[in-house]
């Protein structure tokens, strides 16, 4: 358990000597991105062993949690497209549309 606080507290720590070196006419995007992604899947993760009765069953906690997740996020961009303030050729609604058309896809044929 040690180690762990000890992981956490060096995590809260680089997190702490990031944030000032960000300038807003200089932001490294892509590093920017890969940290976002790195931190929610800590975040799915931790939250996963917080849900998962046993840690046989926390691979499946975490699926549920993704896909829970991914339930929230389609429901609130659909809220947003609804009011009509989403562009449908903007970059953005057109590769969401795509990859939508391939997640049907894929969910039709399981069943």
């Amino acid at each position: 358990m040690s180690d762990l606080r000890r992981i956490i507290g060096q995590l809260g720590q680089a997190l702490d000597q990031i944030e000032p070196k960000l300038a807003w006419d200089d932001l490294p995007l892509a590093a920017l991105e890969e940290l976002k992604v790195t931190i929610d899947d800590v975040r799915t993760s931790l939250l996963a062993y917080m849900e998962a009765p046993s840690a046989g069953e926390y691979n499946s906690a975490r699926r549920t949690f993704r896909l829970r997740r991914a339930n929230q996020v389609c429901q609130s961009v659909l809220a947003t497209v609804a009011t009509g303030a989403v562009k449908t050729r903007s970059p953005g609604a057109i590769e969401l549309r795509e990859i939508a058309e391939e997640m049907l896809e894929k969910l039709e044929a399981l069943t």
